[in-house]
């Protein structure tokens, strides 16, 4: 997939007349599929052979009007913008990249301070603030600049954008790179790529973008390096990889990022993962394990990898293990997963029986296992205290430093679905009250209300969150609907009022403003941003 950087986007962009822009606003509005050479409005648009485009000859018109027309434009805006990560091709080693260390400890999980959300990327990327030290007056002056821009894009409406915000949006996620906001520069490039696409990514792309540099220009806060992020650290070359899964597991970031990895050791007891991990939160992890593939080739979600063992050709990674999920890899699946024979210290294999369980965690063998706190944040709680109370079943588990990673089920009353090959990623697989056989005389199971997805503040989240998107989407004028109050009533009555009182902000917030010298009003996109990032926060 041909991609654009930010810089080129803009600098076509702001070449253009205003009549030109608005022409281009015209042809984007009504759409233009995109290939190595695209027809707009007669004329013939041609992308040069590189992954990333980066310089003006590499998009190219044959009309009269070029390389300052329209046709040159709707085809750069239609491009999908490249990530900090897009420089070289994935899979190639850039200069001065070095093997993945071999070695027995577990992957780094992704997240905002080096999760890509790509699962496969190369990294580079400029440096930012260390050791907590408080922002540049340039770092500060971009966050501030940022945080407007979204604001004014809050106002306007996502999918009232035109070339001029976009372009407004590619000269951001150039600052960014530029001063160092890994983390606010991939959850824009997410927002800027999902437009036209489903509300729910968009809005929680939007939202990670905003609060990441809200909380770094919080007045006297230091530069977090956790907030800035960490750029992606490049891919080398390693050859052909034997692989046999150990344990896959959600993630779920504060910074805002979601999804789901896998890990696997190779015969030398070495690490190795991949990962499929977005801007997004707890809803977009089922998708990122269940349907996305890692590579294009095999079309085998993180599911499937997991419970398999794997060859991979031409692989790439990065120092900590990560896999390239680039196309010059060839992977293929073997023989189904096992059952965690000969896994590599320092994890741990605990076979035995169940002596009870909580929503904390699992007892096996007289041993405390742990969940771990995505695991927990999805609910897993509910399947360890559902089998605590099969006493006596015997089961095997993964565990590293204390934590729970993985079960099968060996006898007794747990069964794990074969459809999931008798294995258990907490916080992945939805456990159900079937999965406990038949459990002794006045031992019950969690009530049904207890399942995530089941419970009143789960429907709360639901519908303050739908309205995060219509605002985002369509800016502020539809929380004039009356079927705002009408919610409002209903999380009242289901026992939110904090909720009700987040959606009468966003509402209030609308009518903050100041009236210009030629008496037009000119409404508050800063107050309005605060109420809607506290919204999406719930």
């Amino acid at each position: 997939m041909t991609r654009i950087s930010p810089a080129l986007l803009a600098r076509i962009v702001d070449a253009l007349a205003p009549r030109v822009r608005k022409r281009a606003d015209a042809y984007l509005a009504d759409g233009v599929e995109v290939g190595p050479t695209t027809q707009v409005a007669g004329a013939s648009v041609r992308l040069a052979g590189a992954g990333v485009l980066t310089e003006d000859d590499q998009i190219v018109c044959d009309c009269l009007l070029a390389p300052r027309c329209a046709h040159r434009a709707v085809v750069a805006l239609s491009l999908e913008v490249a990530g900090d990560g897009d420089g070289p091709t994935p899979g190639e080693a850039p200069a001065g990249a070095h093997a993945p260390r071999s070695g027995t400890g577990s992957p780094a999980a992704p997240g905002g301070s080096g999760g890509g959300t790509d699962g496969g990327a190369v990294g580079s990327g400029g440096g930012g603030a260390t050791g907590g030290a408080p922002l540049s007056g340039a770092q500060r002056a971009t966050a501030d600049a940022v945080l407007g821009h979204l604001g004014e894009i809050l106002q306007a409406g996502a999918s009232r954008m035109g070339s001029l915000h976009r372009s407004m949006v590619a000269k951001d996620l150039h600052a960014l790179r530029l001063h160092g906001f890994v983390t606010a520069d991939r959850a824009l490039t997410a927002f800027l790529s999902s437009l036209g696409a489903a509300p729910a990514p968009r809005a929680a792309a939007f939202a990670s973008a905003a609060l990441n540099l809200h909380l770094l220009t919080r007045p006297g806060a230091p530069a977090d390096p956790g907030l800035l992020g960490r750029a992606r650290q490049g891919y080398r070359e390693v050859g052909g990889l034997s692989l046999t899964p150990l344990y896959a597991e959600p993630v779920l970031t504060a910074s805002g990022f979601a999804g789901a990895q896998a890990v696997f050791a190779d015969s030398s007891g070495a690490t190795w993962s991949v990962a499929r991990v977005r801007p997004g939160d707890a809803s977009s992890i089922p998708t990122a394990y269940a349907a996305e593939p890692v590579w294009r080739e095999l079309s085998a979600p993180i599911r499937q990898l997991s419970r398999h063992r794997l060859l991979v050709a031409r692989a790439s990674a990065r120092d900590d293990g990560r896999l390239s999920a680039g196309a010059a890899v060839r992977a293929s699946m073997g023989a189904a997963h096992t059952g965690w024979e000969g896994a590599p210290g320092p994890f741990e294999v605990v076979d035995g029986t169940v002596s009870g369980g909580d929503r904390r965690g699992l007892v096996v063998a007289g041993r405390s296992l742990a969940l771990r706190g995505a695991a927990r944040a999805l609910g897993a709680g509910l399947a360890t205290e559902l089998f605590g109370l099969a006493v006596g079943a015997r089961v095997r588990c993964l565990v590293l430093g204390g934590e729970l990673l993985g079960m099968t089920a060996r006898e007794g009353a747990i069964h794990v679905p074969d459809d999931l090959g008798g294995v258990w990623w907490p916080g992945l697989d939805r456990v159900t009250r079937s999965w406990a056989g038949t459990l002794p005389e006045g031992r019950g199971a969690p009530r049904p209300g207890d399942e995530p997805g089941a419970s009143g503040p789960s429907q709360v989240r639901g519908v303050v969150g739908r309205w995060c998107q219509r605002v985002l989407d369509a800016g502020p004028s539809v929380l004039a609907s009356p079927a705002l109050e009408r919610d409002r009533a209903w999380a009242v009555a289901a026992g939110a009022p904090f909720a009700a009182r987040l959606l009468g902000g966003m509402e209030a917030a609308t009518h903050q403003g100041s009236r210009r010298f030629d008496g037009t009003w000119e409404a508050d996109a800063p107050a309005l941003l605060a109420a809607w990032l506290a919204a999406s926060q719930y």
